[in-house]
């Protein structure tokens, strides 16, 4: 065969399994050529052969080191294997030879995506976007990033453009449907699932996420005739186990929706997060019907699933390091942002304190706009240590200058200007800025700080059973998990004695007990005048996109004060790690 017969090969319709036997012959007559074995590798890909098509295109890459298909195609078989670290490498080497391919740039920008430089992924889809604006995977992943980073009008109009580029795509409709129904435009996110499964309509992610957008509407009724409505292989599908679970309690199915998810477990191969989604489903089924020991079992089960290994000796330094230089003494010589901004409101504290009911309460002021937990400061705060406290090792105070602390507080105030220009005030309530507070103390010196906290059993046993998103390593283990709060507790205490920020603490169980004290208390403190919708929270339309949105969207939750009691014989270990602070 010729050069000419790969190409046509590649172009012909055969089927890839024809494909890679007559490849495979190809590759024998000329056992030099990097182009075939560069192809075969890439079918053996597609077939599902990995260890196959790293064989041949580490080939490919013996004959000819610089052939940056072969390098893309490698980074991609090692991405769809799990092996990010692998596939970055393989990209970047694709990327160095061949700068201009937006592909290769598109795909790293998965592979550190997926390692978690969230930053870099996002740089490198722009990248292959300025390279070919048309390039569908950059657009995708670009719409995801923003979707993740809140900016949620500049991920639509990445949806938007892979939309018309690939009109038929379902998963196009599906992303756009679940960024309209995080940002609480469910219509619009009916709409988006119901084109995706015109297309496509065993599409399980769209079917999902229609369900899961009527639960979110509180159509309970209309979300269980959906879901009666499947067939039994899609019942069994653990992501309508997940949305049916949350549904079984209203209708008395319990003991349905616990058979369905013991069935699915119980039956084929399921990836580890579909695991931990039905051991924390079922557990709060079995919560709810006053079980306490079966479910203890089950949030144990989907805790140690989700294990890993947390660094509490490494999260100790760095605390104690912000401890050590962030000082009242540094911070009083220090210079300020020169903007006086009074619209942010910093709420912080552990997860799962009450952070969101106290924004919902807050949020229901005609004057308050609540932003939820936002990103940005966890995006400036190592850019900060970075470039003017290296390591916490050197205190670069000539640098820090107000014109370097405009430039860094102006991105998060802008960020402010696009979600509620015409409010007067502002909250962000992502709970882990409660490290951050010497930084911003110094980017807004008209913000306000209300720390919300909670009895720390209570506390610390909500996080245990609750199934976090994104980068809460600690959770997963009773000890780990108190010995962390310890940590939290003793940075609060620091910037107790610290800061100068305005500075208001609010006990959730006080908060329960005397709402509209509480509430009157918390309006005050922002400088607004009172408004009694403040008392009517759980009218609030605003879509609430934590895990507390059911709690905040009824009157007063008091059933989670003291709930560490029905489980009092299965928590000693995070007592011990507690230790007088359990009582606290």
């Amino acid at each position: 065969m010729k050069g000419r017969d790969l190409r046509t090969l590649i172009a012909s319709p055969l089927d890839l399994r024809r494909k890679k036997i007559l490849c495979e012959d190809i590759c024998k007559q000329r056992p030099r050529d990097a182009d075939a074995w560069c192809y075969l590798g890439y079918v053996c890909g597609r077939l599902g052969l990995p260890e196959e098509a790293v064989r041949h295109l580490q080939k490919a890459l013996s004959l000819r080191p610089d052939h940056v298909d072969a390098w893309n195609c490698l980074g991609n078989i090692w991405l769809d294997n799990d092996r990010p670290a692998e596939a970055a490498t393989a990209f970047e080497r694709a990327v160095s030879l061949q700068p201009s391919h937006a592909g290769a740039l598109a795909n790293l920008g998965r592979a550190l995506g997926a390692l978690g430089r969230k930053g870099h992924a996002m740089n490198c889809y722009k990248r292959a976007l300025e390279l070919d604006p048309d390039n569908l995977p950059a657009l995708n992943n670009l719409g995801q990033a923003y979707h993740e980073n809140m900016r949620y009008d500049k991920a639509l109009a990445c949806f938007r453009h892979a939309a018309r580029l690939a009109p038929e795509d379902p998963y196009v409709y599906t992303r756009m449907g679940t960024l309209f129904r995080t940002t609480g435009q469910f219509d619009a996110a009916l709409e988006a699932y119901g084109k995706a499964l015109e297309t496509s309509p065993g599409l399980i992610d769209a079917i999902a996420g229609l369900a899961a957008t009527q639960l979110a509407q509180g159509r309970h009724e209309a979300c269980l005739e959906f879901i009666d409505s499947l067939d039994e292989n899609r019942k069994l599908h653990p992501q309508i186990a997940i949305i049916y679970s949350g549904l079984c309690h209203r209708f008395g199915r319990c003991e349905d929706a616990l058979r369905l998810i013991r069935t699915i477990l119980a039956g084929s191969k399921l990836d580890n997060w579909s695991q931990v989604q039905l051991h924390f489903a079922a557990a709060r089924i079995l919560e709810i019907q006053q079980h306490y020991g079966e479910a203890f079992d089950e949030y144990e089960c989907a805790n140690r699933l989700k294990r890993c290994n947390y660094d509490d000796a490494g999260t100790r330094r760095l605390y104690d390091s912000i401890k050590r230089v962030f000082t009242r003494e540094l911070l009083g010589r220090l210079p300020r942002a020169s903007r006086h901004d009074e619209r942010p409101v910093f709420i912080v504290g552990m997860p799962r304190s009450g952070t969101t009911l106290v924004e919902q309460i807050l949020d229901s002021h005609p004057g308050i706009n609540g932003a939820g937990e936002l990103p940005d400061i966890g995006q400036l705060y190592p850019r900060f240590i970075r470039q003017y406290m290296p390591a916490y090792k050197e205190v670069k105070s000539d640098l820090i200058t107000t014109q370097a602390l405009d430039e860094m507080a102006g991105l998060y105030l802008e960020r402010l200007d696009e979600i509620a220009s015409r409010a007067t005030r502002i909250t962000d309530k992502m709970p882990y800025n409660f490290f951050r507070l010497g930084l911003i103390e110094l980017l807004f010196p008209g913000a306000r700080v209300i720390h919300c906290v909670r009895n720390p059993m209570d506390t610390c046993l909500s996080c245990y059973f609750h199934d976090f998103q994104g980068s809460h390593d600690y959770a997963y283990d009773q000890t780990t998990l108190g010995s962390y709060y310890r940590q939290y507790a003793d940075m609060m205490e620091h910037w107790r004695n610290n800061l100068s920020l305005p500075f208001l603490e609010i006990r959730y169980e006080d908060l329960v007990e005397n709402t509209e004290e509480m509430s009157r208390k918390l309006i005050a403190f922002c400088g607004v005048e009172w408004d009694d919708r403040c008392l009517s929270f759980h009218e609030n339309r605003r879509f609430v996109a934590t895990s507390s949105k059911e709690q905040v969207n009824k009157p007063i939750y008091r059933s989670s004060i003291g709930r560490w009691t029905n489980y009092a014989a299965r928590v000693e270990p995070l007592r011990q790690a507690l230790g007088e602070l359990a009582d606290s």
